[in-house]
């Protein structure tokens, strides 16, 4: 067992809870996490784009798609065991194998829908969910990678395409309503024609 796990491992005992859940999702909810985001691959090694782990003292499991499976058996430790989510996802895997439990769990890293279909299995089977508010695996990596700091930069139209107005526009005559929230990080880049270097 590496020593990241073997820590983290630790301070699940010291919150006395049973299973942590943690995703290769970051707090934008991005696909694809920059190096300092990666809290995933610095847990179990794992560098594929996909993936769930569910650890526990005793057991440990790990899910991913059919493009990573070998991946992952080559990539994480030997304590996980490697599941395809498309046969069996996290969710329906928890429903069925688990109860009476102490989960905890990073909401950040998990859509709002994962979250409520989460909490509405750990009713019916007597499972404690708590937020992981103090980020265990934030305070345990302590070689974290910086985060690039450098300014956005703006798209012009001959490679957006299209201007923001537009955009803008476009959007609004789709919708009966007067005001558009974005609130997921492509999507506010997509329309503002702005990157980033992260």
């Amino acid at each position: 067992m590496s020593d990241n796990l073997k820590k983290f491992i630790n301070q699940l005992s010291l919150k006395n809870v049973d299973y942590y859940l943690i995703s290769t999702s970051d707090e934008n909810l991005l696909e694809y996490a920059p190096k300092q985001n990666m809290r995933l691959k610095w847990l179990t090694n794992f560098t594929g784009s996909n993936g769930i782990a569910l650890i526990s003292k005793n057991k440990k499991f790990f899910f991913t798609d059919g493009r990573y499976i070998l991946q992952a058996k080559k990539e994480i430790q030997n304590e996980f065991q490697v599941l395809d989510q498309s046969n069996e996802n996290i969710l329906t895997f928890i429903a069925k194998r688990l109860k009476e439990i102490k989960l905890m769990i990073d909401f950040r890293l998990f859509t709002v829908g994962f979250i409520k279909d989460l909490k509405r299995i750990a009713k019916l089977r007597s499972i404690k969910i708590y937020d992981d508010k103090k980020k265990i695996s934030d305070q345990e990596w302590k070689n974290r990678p910086e985060g690039i700091k450098k300014k956005i930069f703006h798209l012009n139209e001959k490679v957006s395409g299209e201007n923001i107005l537009s955009k803008k526009q476009k959007l609004l005559n789709l919708s009966k309503y007067e005001y558009l929230i974005l609130t997921s990080s492509d999507s506010v880049c997509w329309l503002m024609n702005i990157r980033g270097y992260d």
